[in-house]
C-alpha cells in the first residue's frame, strides 16, 4: 500500500502537459501491471476465485489503482501508451482485464477528444494503433 501511494505521488509531480516520457517497454510494464492488479483481483488465469484479501485493504488498493487508472486518462493521446494498452488486453487471460483496457481506451480517446485542441494531431499520429485496439476490441 505504501509503496503504491509512493508511486502515486511520483506520477503525480511528474505528469505535465506532455505526458510522462515514458517509453514502450515502461507503459508496456505500468499498464499490464495496473490493470492487472486493478481489475484482476477476482480471477485466476483460468478463471477460478482467488483468495479473500482484507476488504480494508483491498478498497484502499483499489482506490489507488483508480487514480493511477485516471492518470493514464489524462495523458496525452500517444502511440506507445494505445500499445501498452492493446498489448495488456491481447495478452491477458483475464476477460475483465481486456474488457477494462477496452473501455479505458473508449473513456480516454472521448475525453481526450473534448478537452485537448491538439487532438486532431495527436489522432493522426496514433491512428494505426488506434485502429489496431478498436478492431481487437470487437
Amino acid at each position: 500500500q505504501e509503496l503504491l501511494d509512493g508511486l502515486l505521488d511520483q506520477l503525480d509531480a511528474s505528469a505535465g502537459r506532455i505526458g510522462l516520457g515514458l517509453d514502450a517497454q515502461a507503459w508496456d510494464g505500468l499498464v499490464k501491471w495496473t490493470f492487472e492488479r486493478r481489475f484482476g483481483w477476482s480471477e485466476n488465469a483460468d478463471g477460478g476465485c482467488r483468495q479473500t484479501v482484507d476488504s480494508r485493504a483491498k478498497k484502499h488498493i483499489n482506490d489507488c489503482l483508480d487514480q493511477l487508472v485516471e492518470m493514464l486518462k489524462q495523458q496525452p493521446l500517444a502511440p506507445a501508451l494505445l500499445h501498452a494498452l492493446g498489448r495488456t488486453a491481447g495478452e491477458s487471460g483475464k476477460p475483465v482485464v481486456r474488457q477494462r483496457c477496452y473501455l479505458h481506451v473508449y473513456a480516454w480517446v472521448k475525453q481526450q477528444g473534448a478537452q485537448d485542441p491538439e487532438f486532431d494531431e495527436q489522432l493522426a499520429g496514433s491512428m494505426p494503433d488506434l485502429t489496431k485496439v478498436l478492431l481487437q476490441s470487437l
